[in-house]
């Protein structure tokens, strides 16, 4: 009992230490889990100091969201009011400029009609010149005429000769006097009607160039009121114009793109459908080597499940023979030790009758367990046999499902050296194009540099039309008059001389290069009204890149499948600044010889 009690002390005093240590590691925790708490709380005091900042800021932003809201307001407002401005001022420069086409045209038909009177006046005062010769010579008659009355005053009496002096000398001067008189009368009443009509002509000239310059000055305040509200109108809009036009020179540039790629897709485009029939012919293939493979693996899993079985049995079946072989062994040991129990017993005669029958049965006995061992053992060795046959049938399958995935990774292998043959073939073919093309294009540029070469030499002089790099630009008034699509006189003519360049040039071009003449049409940042016969700047751009391929089509008899029209519009300017030479500068038409 004293052992026992010492025991459950020892225990007790154990426990008790168990538990101050458990008391002590908790009292820890305690004080950590407290210190955590005070950090969390103090973390919790911070995060509620930056909610109440962030609240803060969050009702200073949503001021300012309201305060931008009412200036967005005010400013899609006043747009609008610049807008109707815009519109009015546009409405009146459009008046003015139709009334200043009046007055430049009545200004051009007072212009001629004081030219033809000023002609006029000059062949009347030829005429009136005439007369006055005629006059002067009529006098110098009449003094002759008085020179041979002198000589016959000799002959005549004094009163005789006087008055047959005065009246002759009287009446063919009153005759000569009344028809210059009648003819100067009528030259000067005449001169007079024309000079009066000269001066009436000036007059209304003078009234017209009047009304031109007040046409033209208020016309002058109308465009920079309306630059004034442009400007405006463009300061409220700079943002979004600017995400616009970048936005849309990425669209031009893209379409630039996908032309100059068109050709590359289509040719590769066959070579795509070749190399998609090819891949799904091997993809059919994998797949069904891939079946194949699935399917032997599956096999190839049950056999190895079955050979592990059958292992694990043979494993088991050595496991039991072995113990059996080891009873067998000990029973055998135990029935040779009663053997020689009983040899003893019979040498010694010291055992009953009882005993030894006793021994006897137990020997039996024996010898039936001895036999049963061996049955079994017999028993493990047909299945041991069996699990043999069926490793070796294992086996068998095993080589022949290996055989069969060889012969599948062989073709696949095969497959794969032929589609990469293929890949390879097909990439010497893109090179050889590539080559190809480029020998080509280099071929095109040289035709281009003897195009640009003679145009330069055509053009040289010419503020108005340019080369800039790989196409020549004309200035729109060069080609059109303003706000029209058919071309002038001037223009046609530029368009010849280059439509007769090309013509010298395009027979020595091989026929192996596909060439192209591109007229682009290209307008300022000006918007139409919309109320003419186009709409926006696109039409108008496009229509006159049409007329310049119209024209070298129709009346120059060039070939129109070698040209392409296209209009850009305002979207694609040369010159950003918002000036009226920089707009000047954007209206523009360019050509270009390129590959198709």
């Amino acid at each position: 009992e004293v052992n026992t009690l010492a025991n459950n002390l020892a225990n007790t005093e154990s426990e008790l230490q168990r538990q101050a240590t458990l008391i002590s590691t908790l009292t820890l925790e305690k004080e950590t889990q407290a210190q955590l708490i005070e950090n969390a709380n103090s973390k919790i005091t911070q995060f509620e100091a930056q909610v109440a900042g962030l609240l803060s800021q969050r009702d200073n932003l949503n001021l300012q969201i309201g305060s931008l809201k009412n200036d967005q307001q005010i400013a899609k407002q006043e747009i609008l009011e610049l807008q109707s401005e815009r519109k009015v001022l546009t409405d009146d420069r459009d008046r003015l400029e139709l009334a200043l086409a009046i007055a430049r045209n009545e200004i051009d038909a007072a212009a001629q009609a004081a030219r033809m009177a000023a002609a006029q006046r000059e062949v009347f005062e030829s005429m009136v010149a005439a007369l006055e010769q005629d006059l002067s010579l009529a006098e110098q008659k009449v003094s002759e005429k008085i020179g041979e009355i002198s000589d016959l005053k000799q002959k005549l009496s004094q009163e005789e000769e006087a008055r047959l002096v005065s009246i002759a000398v009287a009446q063919e001067l009153r005759e000569r006097l009344k028809n210059a008189d009648a003819e100067l009368t009528a030259m000067t009443l005449m001169l007079e009607a024309q000079r009066q009509k000269a001066e009436d002509t000036l007059t209304l000239l003078a009234a017209a160039n009047n009304a031109r310059t007040a046409i033209d000055n208020k016309l002058k305040e109308t465009l920079f009121a309306l630059e004034v509200a442009n400007s405006e109108i463009t300061q409220k809009k700079q943002s979004i114009e600017a995400l616009e036009t970048g936005e849309k020179k990425i669209l031009a540039e893209l379409d630039e793109s996908n032309l100059a790629l068109a050709a590359a897709l289509s040719q590769g485009e066959n070579l795509k459908q070749e190399l998609s029939d090819t891949k799904q012919s091997l993809n059919k293939k994998l797949v069904i080597a891939l079946g194949e493979k699935s399917e032997i693996e599956k096999n190839n899993a049950e056999l190895r499940k079955n050979l592990e079985n059958a292992l694990v049995a043979r494993l088991a079946a050595d496991a039991l023979a072995k113990s059996k072989l080891e009873e067998a062994k000990r029973k055998q040991l135990l029935l040779n030790q009663a053997e020689q129990e009983i040899e003893n017993q019979a040498n010694n005669n010291k055992k009953s009758k009882e005993e030894l029958i006793k021994a006897e049965r137990q020997t039996a006995l024996l010898n039936q367990q001895l036999s049963e061992v061996r049955k079994q053992l017999g028993e493990l060795d047909a299945l041991l046999t069996l699990s043999e046959e069926r490793e070796l049938e294992s086996k068998a399958q095993l080589k022949n499902v290996g055989s069969r995935l060889n012969q599948a990774l062989a073709s696949l292998a095969s497959e794969e050296r032929k589609r990469r043959k293929l890949e390879e073939n097909e990439r010497k073919r893109l090179e050889e194009e590539n080559n190809k093309l480029a020998n080509q294009a280099e071929e095109l540029a040289n035709y281009k540099s003897e195009f640009f070469g003679r145009l330069r030499t055509v053009l040289m002089g010419q503020e108005r039309v340019k080369i800039v790099g790989d196409r020549f630009i004309f200035s729109s008034e060069v080609l059109f008059p303003a706000g029209s699509s058919e071309l002038s006189i001037d223009g046609k003519k530029e368009i010849s001389n280059v439509t007769e360049i090309l013509g010298s040039i395009m027979k020595d071009i091989p026929e192996n290069i596909d060439w192209v003449i591109r007229v682009d049409g290209h307008t300022d940042n000006t918007p139409l009204s919309g109320t003419g016969e186009f709409r926006d700047n696109w039409e108008l751009s496009q229509a006159r890149a049409l007329s310049v391929v119209k024209y070298m089509i129709r009346d120059l008899n060039f070939s129109g499948s070698r040209l392409a029209a296209n209009g850009f519009g305002e979207y694609q300017p040369i010159n950003n600044a918002d000036t009226p030479e920089a707009r000047a500068q954007n209206r523009r038409i360019e050509i270009k010889l390129t590959e198709r």
